[in-house]
């Protein structure tokens, strides 16, 4: 037996179990010494306790601590770091705009195209012409098909020159077209 653990007499696990609803573990031990005049710590109430499979009927932990100070977040309560509606971060180099509540966001470009064009359509996304992930330009933003989005980056055809990237979409859809009639001819 190391000199942490203790050996409890039949009387001490029964005042524990007397006296462990409803009152935290500190308490308990406090109660514990002046009771037998042995001192515990709350870690060793806490393993009697469990060894002896009790409970104290306590849910968790409702208090925080903010700079050293104890503090109670109530339901309904914002947290400190909450960050209004249309707030911005970036993330893997894509800003991004808080839409909605808790943390939803949206990609900065994506809106921007939208509030033109309506809803991006199913298997599009919509990229930057220039690839420069800061020009929210209207005509910097392309809407393309995730297939047609795949072979320009395999074939690198999106480039810093939105002309040629525009370019490079068009060829990959008739890439895509080529390869869809090869494959129709063959079933």
């Amino acid at each position: 037996m190391n000199k942490h653990s203790r050996k409890f007499a039949p009387e001490h696990i029964q005042f524990v179990k007397e006296n462990i609803t409803g009152n935290h573990y500190k308490d308990v031990a406090d109660m514990f010494c002046k009771k037998f005049g042995i001192e515990l710590s709350k870690n060793q109430i806490i393993g009697l306790v469990r060894r002896n499979n009790l409970h104290n009927g306590i849910k968790g932990n409702k208090y925080c601590y903010l700079n050293g100070m104890k503090t109670r977040i109530k339901k309904g309560d914002k947290p400190w770091n909450n960050k209004p509606l249309g707030s911005e971060k970036i993330t893997f180099g894509i800003v991004r705009i808080k839409v909605a509540d808790p943390r939803v966001y949206k990609a900065k470009h994506v809106l921007i195209w939208e509030s033109i064009h309506g809803n991006v359509p199913k298997n599009h996304v919509v990229i930057f012409a220039d690839g420069n992930r800061n020009n929210f330009d209207i005509d910097n933003l392309l809407l393309v098909k995730r297939s047609e989005l795949l072979v320009m980056n395999n074939r690198k055809y999106i480039t810093s020159d939105p002309e040629l990237t525009k370019l490079g979409k068009q060829i990959s859809g008739l890439i895509l077209s080529v390869s869809k009639r090869k494959k129709n001819e063959r079933d």
